[in-house]
């Protein structure tokens, strides 16, 4: 099929709801929508990075598949510990106790995994190599805690700079690199908008597979309001970024949590959906 255009993709984080980028990756393939390059955060930098080395969807999506069926992923157990689900008296209850588990564990660590299972994760689906080896240019978005810079990864080792890119802070501790600690950037670019605008150009795409702040229920506990205050930061940065991209493609999986990694083929599908549908203009 004959190239229509190329596109510059900015890939945003979620969790397993980034899996949704393999789809639209899809439906662009199909539509003789070329990429010339990709910026991901999280798991969009893992699924950008592997489009790059000019694997195809499906070959993208069997190999994830593969290491997930191994069922030592992980974070396989966390939708049990993370779901607070107030469901009456005894579901908020239920909620309260498990939040104050998480936050005792919580005081004398970093995080609650070490960075293994995460080193485990990018060795069986990233091959080795660098990023500036990779068929199409890509950068992926890391933050350093130490001063709240954006740090980009458009060259040196792919799977370190991945490393940085996907190590959610609390649950997996920083990377220490050259004087930095380096974690997820989706606590400043989850759709790295202006990433891909300095590095590459436009046309820009944004793929966002977020979900829209919640609204309150009323029995928030101290936990909750103070996550909803660093949600509300996010949600502002991630719209006004949004505002930038020429186009955005926004996967309808915003229900779906970022822990549940069991919704690969559904997510893929979602996000074909929102691909086939995105006006190409």
């Amino acid at each position: 099929m004959t190239r229509k255009k190329k596109i510059v993709l900015a890939l945003g984080g979620g969790g397993a709801r980034g899996f949704a980028h393999i789809g639209v990756l899809k439906a662009l393939d199909e539509r003789g929508i070329g990429v010339k390059a990709i910026t991901g955060t999280s798991m969009g930098a893992v699924i950008g990075a592997l489009y790059c080395t000019g694997m195809s969807p499906a070959g993208i999506q069997r190999r994830i598949a593969a290491f997930l069926e191994k069922g030592n992923h992980s974070l396989a157990g966390l939708p049990r510990m993370l779901q607070f689900r107030v469901q009456g008296p005894l579901g908020a209850m239920s909620r309260n106790l498990r939040q104050r588990l998480l936050v005792n564990v919580s005081i004398n660590r970093i995080s609650l995994f070490s960075l293994k299972p995460l080193v485990r994760f990018l060795e069986a689906v990233i091959p080795p190599g660098r990023i500036e080896a990779l068929r199409i240019p890509f950068c992926a978005l890391s933050v350093n805690l130490l001063d709240g810079s954006d740090i980009l990864f458009a060259s040196g080792d792919l799977r370190s700079a991945l490393l940085a890119a996907v190590n959610i802070p609390g649950f997996f501790p920083p990377v220490a690199s050259h004087g930095r600690l380096l974690v997820d950037a989706g606590i400043i670019q989850l759709v790295p908008v202006k990433a891909a605008r300095d590095l590459f150009g436009g046309p820009v795409w944004a793929v966002d597979v977020s979900q829209d702040l919640a609204p309150m229920t009323g029995r928030e506990n101290l936990v909750d309001l103070t996550y909803r205050h660093a949600a509300i930061t996010q949600n502002a940065l991630r719209l006004e970024y949004l505002s930038r991209a020429d186009r955005v493609v926004r996967p309808d999986c915003s229900e779906v949590p970022w822990f549940d990694f069991d919704r690969l083929s559904d997510l893929v599908e979602t996000g074909y959906r929102a691909g086939m549908a995105a006006e190409a203009g």
